[in-house]
Formats: structure tokens, sequence, C-alpha cells
């Protein structure tokens, strides 16, 4: 676990929200490993289905439809939506094909797709990686974190 993430987010009193498809809780997990996590973690919904998205996170039937679950417009609205539902000040949606079936030539096994949302700026990353469904899983939950160092390094100064 990148310990400037838990630096960055006490420095500046942020919370954090995730909404994890793909990793399912593993990132919540990874944060909750951490002595002191509750006082910057707001909580972590896991939506793993189609229905899960919609009715919980509420996105929107349209974009599931045109772009699928693994999107970067599907997880820009589970990361707004996360962070509105949990009353937080940063979050996090990821979704991803962790296999070992799933993939398409568009989108094959080890696609990953990450938003971090602040209510004003929004990142999104795309990574495709390899391995086994747990690697998978746990490289996706690792490049998570880093991005979300980043995002606060970009977005939030130490001074």
């Amino acid at each position: 676990m990148n310990s400037s993430v838990i630096k960055y987010l006490s420095l500046h009193t942020l919370t954090l929200a995730i909404a994890e498809t793909s990793t399912g809780g593993m990132i919540a997990n990874m944060l909750t490993d951490q002595a002191g996590s509750s006082a910057f973690f707001n909580g972590s919904i896991v939506a793993y289905s189609y229905d899960s998205l919609r009715d919980v996170l509420h996105v929107r039937p349209e974009t599931l439809d045109l772009h699928g679950a693994v999107s970067e417009a599907t997880v820009r609205e589970m990361a707004q939506s996360v962070r509105q539902i949990l009353n937080a000040n940063i979050s996090i949606g990821i979704c991803g094909i962790t296999g070992p079936s799933g993939g398409t030539p568009q989108k094959p096994v080890g696609t990953s797709w990450l938003a971090i949302s602040d209510g004003e700026y929004t990142s999104t990353h795309h990574a495709v990686f390899e391995g086994h469904r747990i690697a998978i899983k746990t490289q996706m939950a690792q490049h998570a974190l880093a991005c979300l160092a980043d995002f606060l390094e970009s977005h939030y100064p130490k001074s």
C-alpha cells in the first residue's frame, strides 16, 4: 500500500470512497489493512452486476448499453456516484475483465478502466494486465492506489 496516499489524505483531511467491480473489494481490503484508515476511508461498494451498477451506483442504463461495464464512461459514473453516496471528498471507480473468460479482441482479459474524482477533477486510466485472475485483480488494485497517489500529488500540493 502506498503510504503517500495515507499521508495526502490525512494532511488535507480528505475522505475516500471506492466503487469496485473487478477487484471485488481488494482495494478496500488493502486500505483497511492500514491502521488508522477509518480516519479517511468512508467505504466501498462492490457492484459486480449490471443490476447493481444501475440500481446501487446509479450508472445510467444507456451508458451500460452503449459502452458496457468495462469502459471509461462507466467508471466515470461509478466514481462520481460513490463519492456522493458515501459522502467522500475523493472517489475511485474501477472495472475490468479478470478472466479467464469474458475477454474480446477489443477488451481482452486483463483490461481495466479506472476513474478518480474529487467532483472538480476526474482522471481516467486504461491498462491491460497479464496473468491469472488473482494476479490481474492484484495488479488492478495496486494500479488504482498508485494512480490515486498521483492524483493527490497533482491536485493537493503538500504546502
